[in-house]
């Protein structure tokens, strides 16, 4: 009989102990879990911030931006060709349509030629 009451006092203290670990455990988990909801939160907010900010680029920005670029190279090469257009007394709309022939800019050259200047590429706009 006192062998058995043993028995059940190990049992009992065995018993408790596992309860302790398995409380443990589940403290850690939930932890875990809170930090990974956490985290995903945080992905959440920068996920949604990356799609406004790449929203506000639209075509129209993109168009205007090559449109500021390419006025801004054609006028830094007008400058550039400034002496060599009055030793040969040539204007812009006659050199700039050969120094740009076969160029990305070979149209937006074309258009202002033909715009006389009024284009949305316009020299002076």
């Amino acid at each position: 009989e006192a062998k058995l009451a043993n028995q059940q006092t190990l049992d009992a203290l065995s018993k408790a102990e596992l309860e302790r670990e398995k409380a443990k455990q589940d403290q850690a988990l939930a932890l875990a879990k809170k930090e990974i909801e956490n985290r995903l939160e945080e992905l959440h907010a920068q996920t949604e911030d990356l799609v406004k900010r790449t929203g506000a680029v639209t075509p129209d920005l993109i168009a205007a931006l090559q449109a500021f670029g390419d006025k801004e190279l054609i006028l830094k090469a007008t400058e550039a060709l400034a002496p060599l257009m009055i030793l040969k007394n040539e204007g812009v709309k006659d050199l700039l349509p050969r120094f740009f022939k076969g160029t990305g800019l070979e149209g937006v050259i074309a258009a202002i030629g033909q715009n006389g200047g009024s284009s949305s590429h316009s020299l002076t706009s």
